[in-house]
């Protein structure tokens, strides 16, 4: 996702050349989805389909001069419900005392064990102990 913004004194400037039709749209391979404006506030969105962020901030740098960007990845639900998925999984490892190939975490085990010595055995003074490992 794109955000751009100009000044009032470009906007005639910004406005002739996105008329003109030069770079007006993202270059192939990259697909434009949609694009908002805002006229009051002299802002506007875009929403590009890029195989590479390159080609997106190399188009980009050919508007610099008149329009100051910001650019956010964004993905769609299904992205990242898999990538929490995963992360969640990472993070459940983790609280187990294990990395993602199955191997022991370090010293995962004395410094629990010394945790729950100290705090008494308490769930909350383990989760903390292993937590801290992470």
């Amino acid at each position: 996702m794109i955000i751009g913004s100009w000044q009032r004194t470009t906007l005639q400037e910004v406005g002739g050349r996105f008329a003109s039709g030069e770079h007006a749209i993202p270059p192939e391979p990259c697909t434009l989805i949609t694009r908002w404006h805002d006229p009051s506030s002299k802002r506007f969105w875009l929403v590009v389909d890029t195989p590479d962020a390159k080609i997106i901030q190399e188009w980009l740098s050919r508007w610099t001069d008149i329009i100051d960007w910001e650019t956010f990845t964004v993905l769609y639900d299904q992205e990242v419900g898999e990538m929490l998925s995963r992360l969640l999984q990472s993070y459940q490892d983790c609280l187990n005392g294990v990395l993602a190939d199955n191997t022991p975490l370090p010293l995962s085990e004395q410094v629990t064990d010394r945790f729950k010595h100290h705090h008494r055995g308490s769930l909350v003074g383990q989760q903390k102990a292993q937590l801290t490992l992470w």
